[in-house]
C-alpha cells in the first residue's frame, strides 16, 4: 500500500459502512507494524490482537451479511477469502506467540496479510460493491 495509514482511493468501494472498515483495518494493521518495532511486551500484543480479532470479525460478518441480504451469486467464494484471511492471520499470531524474529512477524505481517488485504478489496470487494450498486438500481 502506498501509503499504510489510511484507504487509498484505489481501495474504496463506495460503501461507506465497509470503506470504514476498511480504512480502520488498514490504520490498525499499520500500527501493529509499528509496534512490533517497539520493543512490544506480549501484554501490549494481546491486548492489540484481542481488539484486531474482533475488529476483524465484526468485518467480515458486516461484509456477509451484505451478501446475505442482497442475495450475491459470489458469496461463498467471497467467505472462501475470508477464510483464507484467517489462515494466514492465524499463522501471523502463531509466530508473535512463538516470539520469532520481528523482521520475520513483519515481513508475514506485510505480505500475508496487508497485502492479502489490499489485493481482496480491489478485487472481492470491488466485486461485492458493484453487485449491491447494480442492485440497488434495479429496485
Amino acid at each position: 500500500m502506498k501509503d499504510t495509514n489510511s484507504l487509498t482511493e484505489e481501495l474504496f468501494t463506495g460503501i461507506p459502512e465497509i470503506d470504514e472498515q476498511h480504512d480502520q483495518l488498514i490504520s490498525q494493521l499499520s500500527n501493529l507494524n509499528t509496534l512490533l518495532f517497539q520493543g512490544f511486551t506480549v501484554k501490549d500484543v494481546n491486548i492489540f490482537l484481542n481488539y484486531l480479532d474482533n475488529y476483524i470479525a465484526l468485518h467480515f460478518l458486516t461484509e456477509e451479511n451484505y451478501m446475505h441480504r442482497f442475495k450475491y451469486k459470489n458469496a461463498d467464494e467471497h467467505k472462501q477469502e475470508h477464510k483464507n484471511f484467517y489462515e494466514n492471520y492465524t499463522y501471523f499470531k502463531k509466530l508473535l506467540e512463538e516470539e520469532a524474529d520481528v523482521n520475520i512477524v513483519s515481513s508475514t505481517l506485510n505480505s500475508k496479510i496487508i497485502q492479502w488485504l489490499e489485493n481482496h478489496l480491489k478485487t472481492q470487494d470491488k466485486k461485492l460493491a458493484n453487485f449491491l450498486f447494480s442492485t440497488n438500481n434495479e429496485n
